[in-house]
């Protein structure tokens, strides 16, 4: 199996995982006060697989792998959003 068909069946067994649970716990715990393009469960995704990919990912890491996933963000919009909120979530 390529590494890039492993990756896409991580990301679909990661987003079947997450669901709605994610967007519902982002709300709950005050990561997500308004609609964005990296909800809670874009954001959990992202990171999961970034680990999953390279365990000792940098931000433009995470960055590529948002970007994978149809979302486009900055280093620094990354960095901005890994706050307490993040953390709890």
């Amino acid at each position: 199996m390529s590494s890039k068909t492993h990756y896409k069946s991580e990301q679909t067994q990661v987003q079947m995982f997450l669901g709605e649970i994610g967007s519902q716990l982002a709300q709950a715990n005050g990561f997500v006060q308004r609609q964005s393009k990296l909800g809670g469960n874009e954001l959990v995704q992202t990171l999961m697989l970034g680990c999953l990919e390279d365990g000792m990912a940098t931000l433009a890491t995470f960055c590529q792998v948002a970007s994978n996933l149809g979302i486009e963000i900055s280093a620094s919009g990354l960095h901005q959003r890994l706050n307490s909120e993040a953390v709890d979530l």
